[in-house]
């Protein structure tokens, strides 16, 4: 296994070749810029999903990713061999699209469910108000 130096490094080289910027690289791991940083510069250790997200971003095995140097001209020659990591960045990024209108649709859901909710509220409210006016007299 490759150094957390070389893992480190290898996260970078994919990114960089991904043509991503750190940002644009954590937004397709599901982690903010600052998560991803701290990731390639080795604050925070590289978990088991994360291997497997960027290894498929890059085209390669996870054993590529933690064993080899990818910085030595056969490691080039691994990364540049992914001729569909175009295609697999544009389908990762339909995917995350897909998912978000997802969640914005069940955000919009939820969100018509609250006032109905309320406005049911408010029509019990009325009729508690109307029965203690008529239970009063």
């Amino acid at each position: 296994m490759a150094s957390n130096a070389s893992v480190k490094k290898n996260i970078r080289i994919v990114r960089n070749r991904l043509g991503l910027s750190q940002e644009q690289m954590g937004v397709n791991l599901g982690m903010s810029r600052t998560s991803y940083r701290k990731l390639e510069s080795g604050e925070t250790t590289l978990i088991h999903s994360g291997v497997f997200k960027i290894a498929e971003l890059a085209s390669i095995s996870p054993e590529v990713l933690l064993t080899e140097d990818l910085s030595v001209p056969d490691g080039e020659a691994v990364l540049c061999a992914s001729d569909n990591a175009d295609e697999k960045l544009r389908t990762l990024r339909e995917d995350y699209e897909a998912r978000l209108a997802a969640k914005d649709e069940k955000i919009a859901e939820l969100g018509r469910s609250l006032a109905d909710k309320s406005a049911l509220i408010d029509s019990q409210k009325s009729i508690i108000a109307l029965l203690e006016k008529h239970t009063t007299l």
